[in-house]
């Protein structure tokens, strides 16, 4: 399959996992958060007032896959991210749309080349198997407050996002997973599966029980799960690693049978 098709899917599915995320929010939620998002120019443009520095949050992205960038598309991106407020807004742009007149488009327009996120793609399958010392097991609604707490304190997130965190738990579409220490849940992973490519979205493992093999072994269930549930490709990003700044997720992602389908730039516009 050629790099643009493979960006397509890789793509589209970052984009509704985090539609089908900022969904799961009611309305008292996000307007306690600050949350929304729509689509723009077939992309996805996300913004969260309660906290505009978390770029995951806060950023349009998939822009030029189905539709071409345009300054219209531009101007609507630049307009919706101001309404989260901060000072630098967040476009990313993947290399197969990263075109001579996309770029244009965008240094025109003040935009800067930032840094760049690592995109992961896999075929579903059997993952590798992996060795620890603790419980990996699927986490039902009855902890969905306790993997709300574990994913937001082990990703240093505001605690205003910890009920929304733990709707992921069994929503439609959604798997959460956890390792155990004895009944103490302290680490988490999330799966989301739609129209038959799986993300891995968010994990995170509190910090006295890193090291211990707890994420390499919670993306080996999640992609176990997503082989199970009829998924043909699996997705994941992560930021890409630097000598100066080592990314251990990177290598975990590799380990779990993912590779590199490119690094997609942050374009960044300060205000």
């Amino acid at each position: 399959m050629e790099l643009v098709e493979k960006s397509r899917i890789a793509e589209l599915n970052e984009a509704a996992t985090v539609e089908s995320l900022v969904g799961l929010a009611d309305d008292a939620m996000r307007s306690e958060l600050g949350i929304d998002c729509r689509r723009v120019g077939g992309g996805l443009l996300v913004r969260m007032r309660a906290a505009p520095f978390i770029p995951y949050f806060t950023r349009a992205f998939a822009l030029g896959v189905t539709e071409p960038m345009t300054n219209a598309v531009l101007d609507e991106v630049t307009d919706g991210l101001k309404e989260a407020g901060g000072d630098v807004l967040v476009v990313q742009v993947a290399p197969p749309q990263e075109t001579d007149a996309t770029v244009e488009l965008l240094t025109s327009g003040g935009w800067e080349r930032g840094g760049t996120w690592a995109k992961m793609m896999r075929p579903a399958g059997p993952a590798p198997s992996v060795d620890t010392t603790l419980r990996i097991d699927k986490v039902g609604p009855d902890r969905a407050a306790d993997f709300g707490r574990v994913l937001i304190e082990g990703m240093e997130m505001p605690p205003i996002m910890t009920t929304w965190a733990g709707l992921q738990v069994d929503a439609p579409q959604y798997s959460g997973f956890g390792a155990f220490d004895g009944d103490d849940l302290v680490g988490v992973g999330v799966l989301h599966v739609h129209e038959g490519a799986a993300q891995l979205a968010g994990a995170a493992t509190l910090p006295e029980f890193r090291g211990r093999g707890v994420q390499l072994a919670l993306m080996a269930a999640r992609i176990n799960a997503a082989h199970e549930q009829g998924a043909q490709w699996v997705t994941a990003e992560t930021g890409s690693e630097t000598p100066e700044h080592p990314n251990p997720s990177l290598h975990n992602m590799y380990r779990a049978g993912l590779t590199l389908l490119y690094h997609r730039r942050n374009w960044l516009l300060r205000i």
